[in-house]
């Protein structure tokens, strides 16, 4: 069983929805690693914003797959996404 609260998954259920997600072909991504395997997720996009457009919005945006996706094992990401 997961739990979403406000549109949002719980920290505890991270695990859960990813099983869950995986079990049906789906590919998972977070922008928060969850805290009982933060090791487990590896950065495969980072985008940024320029400051000039909106300050109020964030700076930048790190996504992060499984270290054991396809997309995990091809390698960190860490310089700013030019799309």
């Amino acid at each position: 069983m997961f739990t979403i609260v406000n549109g949002q998954a719980t920290p505890e259920s991270i695990v859960s929805l990813r099983q869950t997600w995986e079990s049906t072909g789906r590919e998972v991504f977070t922008t928060d690693p969850p805290p009982q395997d933060p090791a487990g997720w590896v950065p495969v996009a980072h985008f940024c914003t320029d400051r000039l457009l909106n300050l109020y919005l964030i700076q930048d945006l790190w996504l992060f797959a499984p270290a054991t996706s396809p997309l995990g094992r091809a390698g960190p990401v860490t310089a700013c996404d030019e799309r």
